[in-house]
């Protein structure tokens, strides 16, 4: 395993053809800043008989600490991954169903009774439904401020571009809500490829999905294990974006720590991947 001393420095070339972009963190982020602070903010919006003053509170200082629900939720969300893995295609499980799974016990882990965290709860299953049918677009989530513009400067540029994500079948819909599933040329979920991220098959699927061998695609992503550290062990080329706590609020897990950085492949945003390619007009400056 690599520890926080290895080096695996490699020269990002001119001759790139094609970047690929992780999901969450990257492209987009949840509208209200985190994915506890989305679903809190439906629950006492739609739970009205339920007061949990508690769940109001999403920004914590300093801002990584972990706040009561962002706890449940990364607890319940990880059970159910262990329990009806990739989302439970495996065992065709359906998707509505998997993620009611996981509101339902994230909402018990917080301290919510079973009373109200239940689908026979009239207004805990209308908040279940609505949180569900709404998290793929622009009312639960919201693009970084760049990513339109070097997804666009990209494309007139002649890059391939792919989206490359653990992310549940939605995710092209997401785009498309989102405003910009036309500059993407492919978009690869685990859902439907059956490989997650570190794995070398989904950064090679990728590749060729665009049209490129592996050595020719730059991958950019927020965690350093399985998109910067994934991308680099099937061969391609990575960029391992973090961005201040202000502006990225979203769940970064416990693996962000700093070979990229000692490898001068950490940006701050996506506009720094124009550099990599002289066919944009940041690339030829």
């Amino acid at each position: 395993m690599l520890g926080r001393g290895t080096r695996m420095l490699r020269k990002i070339p001119d001759t790139l053809r094609a970047v690929s972009f992780d999901a969450v963190g990257t492209v987009f982020k949840p509208s209200f800043g985190t994915t506890e602070a989305v679903y809190g903010e439906y629950f006492t919006r739609l739970v009205t008989d339920v007061t949990c003053p508690e769940f109001r509170v999403y920004h914590p200082d300093p801002p990584d600490t972990p706040t009561p629900l962002g706890t449940a939720w990364l607890s319940a969300y990880q059970a159910q991954q262990a329990k009806f893995p990739n989302f439970g295609k495996v065992d065709g499980m359906d998707l509505r169903a998997w993620w009611y799974a996981v509101i339902i016990n994230t909402f018990l882990q917080a301290g919510v009774s079973p009373e109200v965290a239940n689908p026979q709860h009239h207004q805990f299953a209308i908040f279940m439904r609505e949180l569900y049918d709404d998290y793929t677009g622009p009312k639960t989530l919201t693009l970084y401020s760049e990513a339109e513009t070097v997804l666009r400067k990209l494309k007139e540029g002649g890059v391939k571009i792919g989206v490359l994500s653990d992310y549940d079948h939605r995710l092209e819909e997401t785009l498309n809500n989102l405003g910009i599933g036309q500059l993407i040329d492919h978009v690869n979920v685990a859902y439907n490829t059956g490989f997650t991220k570190p794995d070398p098959e989904a950064f090679k699927l990728m590749a060729s999905n665009l049209g490129c061998s592996v050595e020719e695609l730059l991958h950019v992503g927020d965690s350093e294990r399985r998109d910067y550290r994934g991308a680099q062990q099937a061969g391609a080329h990575a960029l391992l974006i973090m961005r201040p706590y202000d502006e990225n609020v979203s769940v970064n897990l416990p693996d962000q720590v700093c070979v990229a950085t000692d490898n001068g492949h950490a940006i701050k945003n996506m506009t720094e991947v124009l550099k990599y390619f002289p066919s944009t007009k940041e690339g030829e400056s």
